[in-house]
């Protein structure tokens, strides 16, 4: 039988002033080199974030390949864009959006360096214009969490399989994910997206990530990043 893929979708990450958002989650990853796709929000950078960064992009799997891939997670996360409180990817204009797409990778490529070929809206939140937009743009593979399998424009995959781990924001749960593995494990065969929110978890909530991540080794899951799944299948 294949092994589930799992793909560990961490959301709400940034360096500001050298410090790291997740250090507790992102340090225990890096120990156990766990492959792990880390959603930056562009604003949460500045010129200091290349060395925050710099061991995370650094570090390897047991077999040599990358561990952290960086990807899309909006420009400056908004949700309240007048006039009808729109979120940054939904509801807004095709300009905007296309604007906030771009400045976001500038400035990824400006202090990290990289290009980002990954996008995932703040609030999980998108609409028709923002595959028009990622289409336009022309660097995007992957999107997560699009609410639709149907083809996109542009060629871009989405990957819905989510099963949570936060049985709140920010909250780690993991009889609550054991709920969830159980209930999508015969559905969700080829991957599976643990979406969280390590900026905001406690040592409580590190214990029960711990716990997760000790339980689908036992299960014999292979973790993946978006791109390289991607690669694999496409």
């Amino acid at each position: 039988m294949a092994q589930t893929k799992i793909m560990l979708k961490l959301d709400d990450i940034g360096a500001i002033d050298g410090k790291f958002s997740a250090p507790a989650a992102l340090d225990y990853l890096k120990e156990r080199r766990i492959k792990a796709s880390l959603g930056v929000i562009a604003t949460r950078l500045d010129e200091t974030s290349a060395s925050a960064f710099r061991k995370y992009l650094e570090a390897k799997s047991s077999t040599g390949e990358t561990l952290f891939e960086i990807w899309n997670h909006g420009y400056d996360h908004s949700n309240s864009i007048q006039p009808g409180n729109f979120q940054e990817f939904k509801g807004t204009s095709f300009d905007f959006q296309f604007k906030h797409l771009e400045a976001a990778d500038l400035k990824m490529k400006t202090l990290l360096g990289l290009q980002m070929q990954t996008f995932g809206a703040p609030y999980n939140a998108v609409d028709h214009t923002t595959f028009d937009v990622l289409a336009k743009n022309g660097k995007y593979k992957v999107i997560f969490f699009s609410g639709s399998n149907a083809p996109n424009p542009g060629g871009i995959v989405s990957y819905n399989n989510r099963v949570n781990m936060e049985i709140a924001t920010g909250k780690v749960d993991y009889e609550h994910f054991l709920k969830e593995y159980d209930k999508f494990a015969g559905i969700y065969t080829d991957y599976m997206v643990l979406q969280g929110h390590p900026n905001l978890w406690d040592e409580s909530n590190m214990a029960q990530f711990r716990k997760i991540i000790d339980f689908l080794k036992s299960e014999n899951c292979l973790f993946v990043l978006p791109l390289e799944y991607y690669t694999s299948t496409h």
